[in-house]
């Protein structure tokens, strides 16, 4: 029987190594080779491993926050303005969509343990998820309770993040209200890495193995070369598109997506051109799917070339999962890695211009305001995915029926003046800039009113609260509350001049 439970205890032992070093080291030391705000918990687990390795020699200013600190900051642009005012500081993020108080406090020891000297630390309605309240928080439900919005928070599905990034510390703050099987999946997580990060390795291998054996036809996020005409986040190109010639574009060849929609008039040429306006060589597509294109031998390396389509389509006349509603003219996709030798690396947190960015730059407010209910909310029958935009939009109308009671993530955002109180780290409390449209759905509520009140308690020795949600104009905005990428550039002066008082 002791040899029984001595050979159990020795392959538990070999398990858990074999797990430490496969799932809690070796997958953080692979390159991470994501585009910007995709694969994000990884991301943020993998950015977070990278900063606590690195031997800061400067003060650290962290942002931190939800997909509305990774829209809103350009931390080289930012350094940049920093240096030329005469500090000179790193400027990191450490952000995932979705990230709340609750999830910033259970994470602040990790983030301490990095000693930034600020914080910086955007805020908005959507991360105190209000829209979620809503639901609870109903005439028919009277006996709601603030424990049903820290469950709903703690929900896998809501919230996978308490599983990859704090099962420990789930478990010790909240084991009052977790049920005995959340309580084993956080403290196995917390355990057995393979199982803790079992949803985000597989991501991470997939995309290197794309990159060195594949196609590089399976992402979400484009991230090769930029392209003069603009590209979208998608990798979807107008109707011309520039790239310099690389070797490998005439050796392997290059694939491009040709999708049924811009073929309805018949057969896609696309016809490619020197600088200096000489045809070089024409491709004929008359069916749909990932097609292969190569360049001719005598076309010199790092030509400059244009490609120009014979036709284009748009995403609101499209099927399946190309349907979108906007109004860009669309060409064909390209490669994840497009133009590039060698993928590039650590860009989870490099936001790069896109075509959409420039949708609004043009445009007067009433054309905005009718292409943001057009895009955001419009046919709802037809679009379940934007049943999220719509509950975000009728909650702040629910505002103002209700009199501002803290909600958990209000209540966990507060602890933050005691966490910071025995440290030489100080925060930037910053509500951000909101969407005029969505703003003034709400701003006059006394429940809005009594939320910025209770955000400026929040302001001790440690920590300084700035309210600029009126700041921008809606062409700012690619929805209710993420900055176009020009917004991002202009509020670098409004972030640089707040981190100066502190660093002055």
């Amino acid at each position: 029987m002791k040899n029984l439970w001595r050979k159990l205890i020795l392959l538990l032992g070999i398990v858990i190594l074999v797990d430490s070093f496969l799932f809690k080291f070796l997958i953080w030391n692979l390159p991470n080779e994501s585009a910007w705000s995709t694969n994000f918990f990884f991301g943020y687990e993998y950015h977070w491993r990278e900063l606590k390795r690195k031997n800061f020699q400067k003060p650290l200013v962290l942002i931190l926050g939800s997909s509305i600190a990774a829209y809103s900051f350009h931390t080289e642009e930012l350094q940049k303005a920093l240096l030329e005012q005469g500090f000179d500081v790193e400027v990191e993020i450490l952000s995932y969509a979705g990230m709340t108080p609750v999830d910033t406090v259970l994470l602040s020891k990790k983030i301490l343990l990095l000693n930034p000297k600020i914080i910086i630390y955007p805020i908005n309605f959507i991360d105190f998820r209000i829209h979620r309240e809503m639901v609870f928080r109903t005439p028919e439900n009277l006996n709601w309770k603030k424990d049903f919005l820290l469950k709903d928070t703690l929900n896998y599905s809501e919230a996978p993040q308490s599983r990859y990034s704090y099962p420990l510390e789930a478990v010790l703050e909240f084991y009052p209200i977790l049920p005995i099987d959340r309580t084993a999946e956080y403290l196995l997580a917390e355990l057995f890495g393979m199982y803790r990060y079992r949803d985000l390795y597989y991501e991470n291998l997939k995309l290197l193995y794309q990159h060195r054996f594949g196609k590089n036809i399976s992402y979400h996020g484009y991230c090769g070369v930029q392209i003069p005409e603009g590209i979208d986040s998608l990798g979807w190109t107008g109707r011309k598109f520039s790239f310099l010639v690389k070797n490998y574009m005439k050796q392997e060849g290059f694939y491009v997506q040709i999708v049924p929609e811009i073929l309805k008039k018949g057969s896609l040429t696309i016809e490619f051109y020197s600088s200096k306006g000489q045809l070089l060589q024409k491709e004929i597509f008359s069916s749909h799917g990932w097609k292969k294109i190569q360049l001719q031998s005598e076309i010199p390396e790092g030509e400059m070339v244009q490609a120009v389509l014979s036709d284009i389509w748009f995403a609101y006349e499209a099927s399946g999962d190309r349907l979108d509603f906007h109004r860009d003219e669309m060409g064909v996709r390209l490669q994840q890695t497009f133009g590039l030798e060698f993928p590039r690396v650590s860009l989870q947190y490099v936001r790069e211009p896109r075509k959409e960015d420039y949708r609004y730059e043009n445009m007067n407010e009433e054309e905005y305001k009718e292409y943001f209910f057009y895009r955001l909310l419009s046919f709802p029958e037809h679009r379940p995915g934007i049943v999220y935009f719509s509950n975000i939009w009728e909650s702040k109308k629910w505002t103002n029926t209700q009199n501002f009671e803290p909600n958990p993530h209000y209540e966990y955002l507060l602890r933050w003046k005691e966490i910071l109180k025995p440290t030489q780290t100080k925060m930037l409390l910053i509500n951000n800039p909101e969407n005029p449209i969505t703003l003034n759905l709400y701003k006059n509520s006394n429940w809005y009113q009594t939320q910025i009140q209770f955000l400026k308690q929040i302001e001790s020795e440690k920590i300084k609260f700035y309210d600029i949600a009126e700041l921008l104009k809606p062409q700012d905005f690619s929805d209710y509350h993420h900055l176009t990428f020009p917004a991002m550039l202009r509020m670098n002066v409004v972030y640089s001049s707040m981190i100066l008082k502190e660093l002055e």
